[in-house]
């Protein structure tokens, strides 16, 4: 069976424009056409999925279209070149106990593939795409292979939307590194979401903008872990004191291992200028 090497270069190309990580995200009804209003714009989207994209969708876009721009779309690839993008790790691979160890598999990636193809821009600016597709991707038990342009990637080329711009993402300023080394982070499906859902937002903008904490913590899947706690006491499993420690041991990590973490990497990456906390929302400053 022929390899399929690829070499990359240790980089994610973030494509993106003003609300682009909504409109993808958002919860559209199936065959429903969605129109949306710019000052100086319309885009008018088309959903054809049972289940709306999420921000790990998002990942498996901006790694495909990151493909797609360093090999100019030539060139076959592998599953594996999206694993190592996303996870922002050159030595990545699938592992036999991917679903036991909650690792990212194969078969979720192509699924992701398949969401992303059924998601089109039909039109931008009253101008149509060649490629409505987000991804046009064949797909074998050997090799993917572009069959069109991502719709991204035209309309970035075309300049058809006035707020859209792309930004390099070196692999060090897609990584997660706690400053206890103890503190490991395992590139989960919610973690990958999380920066992604993070990193798209903050790059929609040129001046600042507000997210809510509790939803960052549902992206990254604590709402699962803190409904398991939950659970717990109330089957009686634990105490009240335990209950609180674990509820409370929970939004340490989140700050400690996650969120405080990746916003001082993106700072020090100078993605971000800076970022003040009130309350339940997070204020990122990009100038």
């Amino acid at each position: 069976m022929q390899n399929y090497r690829l070499a990359l270069k240790k980089e994610l190309y973030v494509i993106t424009f003003l609300k682009m990580a909504d409109i993808l995200t958002g919860s559209h009804s199936k065959h429903r056409r969605v129109t949306v209003e710019y000052t100086n714009i319309k885009i008018v989207c088309l959903d054809d999925n049972d289940k709306s994209l999420n921000y790990f969708d998002l990942a498996v876009l901006h790694a495909i279209n990151t493909i797609f721009m360093q090999t100019e779309g030539l060139r076959r690839f592998r599953v594996l070149n999206i694993l190592k993008l996303i996870t922002a790790n050159s030595k990545a691979h699938f592992s036999s106990s991917s679903k036991k160890n909650r690792t990212i598999t194969m078969k979720l990636i192509i699924g992701s593939i398949k969401k992303l193809s059924c998601f089109r821009l039909i039109s931008v600016g009253g101008q149509c795409l060649e490629n409505e597709k987000l991804v046009s991707i064949l797909i074998t038990s050997d090799y993917l292979e572009f069959e069109n342009e991502p719709a991204l990637v035209e309309i970035y080329h075309r300049k058809m939307i006035p707020s859209l711009h792309m930004k390099v993402i070196t692999f060090d300023d897609f990584s997660i590194k706690p400053n206890n080394k103890q503190n490991y982070i395992h590139q989960s499906i919610g973690v990958i979401a999380f920066k992604t859902g993070m990193l798209s937002q903050i790059l929609e903008v040129n001046d600042q903008i507000e997210l809510p904490i509790s939803k960052l913590k549902v992206i990254l899947g604590l709402n699962e872990n803190e409904s398991q706690i939950i659970k717990k006491y109330k089957d009686k499993k634990i105490s009240y004191s335990l209950y609180i420690k674990q509820l409370r041991d929970l939004n340490k990590r989140f700050f400690s291992c996650y969120f405080y973490p990746y916003l001082d990497s993106l700072r020090k990456a100078q993605l971000i200028c800076d970022y003040r906390i009130v309350g339940d929302v997070v204020t990122i400053m990009r100038n």
